[in-house]
């Protein structure tokens, strides 16, 4: 049987979860892995139940044979999704192109996001869009800064993608906050095109990591420069899941 490239996500006790894992470690070639997740942004279109928790995220290059371990188990849950991986290396002419967002440079490529975006800034539905996503963020940002007071810990984002059309309008978004994400000490951890994508399925997985939480609030909220940058990834995408998860300590074997 052969092998494959899989980001699956587990959900059930502990106590059960991570025996399992470690019996089937051997097995697999962990790319990365996560544990525990915080919803930042929930999906348009798809029912947010099955996405509401979830206790184990994973990336492995394994056989079908490793996740039936997990699927036999009565209260363990499996979501699978094969993917391609693939690598953030923009050339210099997409980062040149990427930078027409950012207004302190160019103010007449923010001009013209503005014009492409403008029935946004005056609609009632994405002003409600946009004060939910804010209530989001900072739930998340007070819930980690009063009662866990790890606001400086590093964590990662898991993005769920579908693009609007094809993914070049988005690809001017990831290219300009990837400098943002790469210049506060960040990185992409990992980056897959989803395999065979279904009219509801997700064309793009890609986990972000960020040095701190307060670099992803500080960048979300008070970044000036991120504002048009947020006009231009809702352009690109037609529907997304953002997950905050802690990097999960594994033997990773990307040998």
């Amino acid at each position: 049987m052969g092998r494959s490239t899989k980001f699956v996500m587990l959900r059930g006790p502990m106590n059960i979860l991570l025996p399992l894992l470690m019996k089937v470690l051997p097995t697999l070639r962990v790319i990365w892995s996560g544990v525990g997740d915080k919803v930042i942004e929930t999906s348009k279109r798809l029912q947010p139940k099955s996405f509401k928790r979830w206790d184990v995220q994973l990336v492995i290059d394994a056989d079908e044979s490793a996740l039936r371990t997990f699927k036999e188990q009565p209260d363990i849950d499996v979501y699978e999704i094969e993917v391609e991986p693939s690598q953030w290396k923009p050339s210099e002419e997409e980062l040149k192109a990427a930078k027409i967002v950012e207004p302190w440079h160019h103010p007449v490529g923010l001009l013209q996001v503005l014009r492409r975006n403008w029935h946004k800034i005056f609609s009632v539905y994405h002003l409600l869009l946009d004060l939910s996503r804010l209530a989001h963020i900072l739930s998340w940002a007070a819930y980690h800064t009063f009662i866990k007071q790890d606001m400086r810990k590093p964590f990662h984002m898991i993005n769920f993608l579908k693009f609007q059309g094809n993914e070049k309008t988005y690809t001017l978004y990831r290219d300009a906050a990837g400098m943002m994400i790469l210049k506060g000490g960040g990185g992409l951890a990992f980056m897959g095109k989803v395999k065979s994508p279904g009219p509801c399925e997700w064309d793009e997985i890609m986990i972000v990591a960020y040095k701190d939480r307060f670099q992803f609030f500080l960048m979300a909220l008070l970044t000036p420069t991120y504002w048009p940058l947020s006009l231009v990834r809702d352009e690109g995408l037609s529907d997304s899941i953002l997950f905050a998860v802690e990097p999960m300590s594994l033997p990773l074997q990307n040998s």
